[in-house]
């Protein structure tokens, strides 16, 4: 999963709180190392690619019906780790919970699929937003021939991106699409076509829930395509098994962004956003300390930042947290930090299974790339956290 960023849009600037007093306090602590990830496999049966084992979505975790912690941090296979202490984490074996389908019908949103947030109150019944990327060049012969040479097929070429919705009823063991309309959590109202570069609604957020109103709320970022301002939308909904996502507006939760190839088409809508398209936000918490939302994301500026909400709408001016750099801008010899990217904000004593609440003792979990000899190794990833500090 490639994270592109955009130009920059203003912010929304109404009831912006302060700036956080929020760093890193590290030091860095590996919790799943590279050698831990051994379930890479051939696809099967479009391109014959290397399906690779490694970390590349932002950990999540959940607490089962049984206390036992699942976490998820997985590529395209959804293979998940699981713990009894959230420190010391194994795999059971390679099953995916969730398997991509590689589905070459673009209006199905069922190729490559990414969990990327996970929702339960129980431990036994489990919503999961997931992250689902089409790639038009794996399939059609007019994409693969807009390729340059070299480009893999899942360059942004030909490229659908749309967040959908998954269920599991037996404490994340095994994920089924939502039913109909419901399996659509947000996309544009836009149909795929061979001419495209890449269009959607793409990397999102976790699941957070507001105390204020009991709603969910993630955050995506929508990729610039007329109609849809490019930026990180907001969306919320009373309850994801059975309930639409409904995206901000600029006014209120009222548009359904829902697939462009349904016959409703009053559903078909797009977002305002409420943070500009400079930023990719991986993580949102709700603090009980600073009671308020705090959200991480990467800059286009080599740097990683902190923002704070009480609503999750109107946010601060970002505070630079530490240097940071993607794996794709990484450059050799110029003293970059070890790429990295996916960030979670996890704070393991939280009383809410999902671990959407944060308190005093938050850490930010990531995923860091190893290097050698002027490279970066992609097939080593590590999971990684580092403390965060909080002050009132």
């Amino acid at each position: 999963m490639l994270i592109f960023l955009g130009s920059t849009l203003p912010c929304l600037s109404n009831d912006v709180p302060p700036p956080p007093k929020i760093r890193l306090v590290g030091p860095d602590e590996v919790v799943i190392p590279a050698e831990a990830f051994t379930c890479s496999r051939r696809e099967s049966p479009t391109n014959g690619a290397l399906a690779l084992d490694v970390p590349d979505a932002p950990p999540r975790m959940i607490k089962r019906e049984n206390g036992e912690i699942e976490l998820i941090a997985a590529h395209h296979n959804n293979i998940p780790f699981y713990s009894n202490d959230g420190r010391a984490f194994s795999r059971k074996d390679c099953r995916s919970i969730l398997p991509s389908k590689q589905d070459f019908n673009p209006s199905h949103f069922a190729d490559q699929d990414w969990i990327t947030g996970l929702v339960t109150t129980n431990g036994k019944d489990v919503y999961a937003l997931v992250h689902d990327e089409f790639h038009g060049p794996a399939y059609l012969s007019e994409c693969a021939a807009r390729l340059k040479p070299g480009q893999p097929y899942w360059a942004p070429i030909c490229l659908s991106v749309n967040m959908v919705s998954f269920a599991s009823h037996d404490g994340g063991n095994t994920f089924s699409p939502l039913s109909g309309e419901l399996h659509t959590a947000a996309s544009v109202p836009t149909t795929f076509s061979t001419s495209i570069d890449s269009i959607g609604i793409r990397d999102s957020s976790n699941v957070v829930s507001n105390p204020a109103d009991g709603y969910y709320y993630f955050m995506a970022r929508a990729m610039p395509f007329s109609p849809q301002t490019g930026g990180t939308c907001l969306f919320r909904t009373p309850n994801p098994f059975t309930q639409p996502w409904l995206a901000w507006d600029g006014d209120s939760f009222k548009t359904r962004m829902g697939s462009p190839y349904s016959d409703d088409k009053e559903h078909t809508g797009t977002c305002l956003p409420v943070i500009d398209n400079s930023y990719y936000v991986a993580t949102i918490s709700y603090n009980t300390k600073i009671r308020k939302f705090i959200a991480i994301a990467r800059s286009n500026k080599r740097v990683i930042v902190a923002m704070v909400s009480a609503d999750l709408i109107h946010w601060s001016t970002p505070v630079t947290l530490r240097t940071s750099v993607a794996d794709n801008w990484w450059r050799p010899g110029q003293g970059d930090p070890d790429p990295d990217s996916f960030y979670s904000i996890i704070d393991l004593t939280s009383e809410s299974r999902f671990y959407d609440v944060s308190g005093d003792t938050p850490y930010l979990y990531y995923v860091r790339w190893r290097t050698t000899s002027g490279k970066v190794l992609n097939h080593q990833r590590d999971i990684v956290r580092t403390a965060i500090e909080i002050a009132h």
